[in-house]
């Protein structure tokens, strides 16, 4: 019990604890100052959503100081808040335009300090949990620090974007493309008898499918309803005469034929459109889009090479032939969900839930035939049959 009961204490403080180690380092690498110690110097902290092109602070700098809650030697300022509330999106931030609201916040951010400094004062500060944690924190903030200080937004020329639209220009100028299903046939003349009977259905797609299933010889495009997919003017799987009838029809649900090709006799029906796609360069969206991924494609070859000088530095030995000594416990353990101990009794989460097929309140019931009042009438007894 005193296991169970000590997993669970480091399973709920452990992220309190790991975000207190790491407060200080993290939150100034973000440019965000942390909550100040009582009698600690007089450091200017971050303006709270502060850019290049604003001239004026959005909150002073007498009025960010501004103690609002003081939990033994760590204080919150106003400073301290707002940042808290400014590095949520924009969508979000509107919800704590009411005091209330910013007091409920405060009292969140009080019981975070009271919970890392329990969890301190019991140790869980140097437990193994808590420190791999601390260390994946302190990688990825080391990682962002490699990236951006080696490639930057501003070392992308114009030349640069320029160079990758030449190498990616099918990306940005696309002919139009048109979707169709057809029903190819054999004879002209079960192909007017086939095609009125498509009229006749009118535009249901369930209709034109089961026409397709009945009458269509073409085997390749039988199992999916007769469909061609996407294709181009210059398209070359199709015969010429079909992709010219299908590019006169203007819009969805319209039908054509017959249609006579070397295959045959075809019915068919356009199913979608895609317009043609003529992006320039010089199109400050596409100019944007280029640079995110110029700077994504040297950010990742600078981390790359960033790890392996480390490595090489390192002088790393591996010892393949002591792999096999791993061993792996695949079996399930009794008294636990998914082969975890001391929590037998717990109800399964949702993601088992809906593994096992469990989903909460009317999915669950619809999939046992159980919708709202059908479950009751399920138990009645069942009327005696009539003779």
């Amino acid at each position: 019990m005193k296991k169970r009961n000590l997993n669970r204490w480091i399973a709920w403080l452990a992220p309190a604890v790991a975000v207190a180690v790491v407060g200080t380092s993290t939150l100034l690498a973000e440019g965000m100052a942390p909550p100040k110690k009582a009698g600690a110097g007089k450091a200017d902290p971050g303006k709270a959503g502060a850019t290049k092109k604003e001239s004026k602070p959005l909150i002073p700098e007498k009025d960010r100081k501004l103690e609002l809650a003081r939990i033994g030697d760590v204080i919150i300022t106003v400073g301290d808040l707002a940042d808290r509330i400014n590095r949520m999106s924009r969508y979000v931030r509107g919800r704590y335009e009411s005091v209330e609201k910013k007091r409920a916040l405060l009292d969140s951010m009080i019981e975070f300090e009271v919970l890392a400094k329990e969890a301190a004062k019991r140790g869980f500060a140097r437990h193994p949990d808590v420190v791999r944690m601390l260390r994946q924190v302190m990688i990825q903030r080391l990682r962002q620090r490699v990236v951006e200080e080696k490639v930057k937004r501003s070392s992308v020329t114009d030349e640069d974007v320029k160079a990758y639209y030449e190498k990616h220009r099918a990306q940005y100028n696309k002919p139009e493309t048109v979707r169709a299903s057809h029903i190819l046939l054999a004879d002209k003349a079960q192909a007017d008898k086939v095609l009125a009977e498509v009229k006749a259905k009118g535009n249901d797609p369930r209709a034109f499918r089961a026409l397709v299933k009945k009458y269509s010889t073409d085997n390749a495009t039988k199992r999916r309803a007769g469909d061609l997919r996407y294709f181009t003017k210059a398209d070359k799987r199709l015969p010429k005469e079909v992709i010219e009838a299908a590019f006169k029809l203007a819009k969805r649900g319209d039908v054509a034929g017959p249609i006579k090709s070397n295959l045959g006799w075809h019915i068919i029906k356009l199913t979608h459109r895609r317009k043609a796609i003529n992006r320039k360069v010089d199109d400050p969206k596409v100019r944007q889009q280029i640079v995110t991924r110029i700077l994504r494609d040297r950010r990742r070859k600078a981390l790359e090479a960033f790890k392996k000088a480390l490595r090489a530095k390192a002088k790393v030995t591996v010892y393949d032939d002591k792999l096999a000594a791993v061993k792996i416990d695949t079996s399930i353990r009794r008294g636990g969900f998914h082969g975890r101990r001391g929590f037998g009794r717990r109800r399964p989460g949702f993601g088992a839930r809906r593994r096992m097929g469990m989903r909460r309140g009317f999915g669950a019931r619809r999939r046992m035939g159980m919708r709202r009042g059908l479950g009751r009438r399920m138990r009645r007894p069942m009327a005696p049959a009539m003779k």
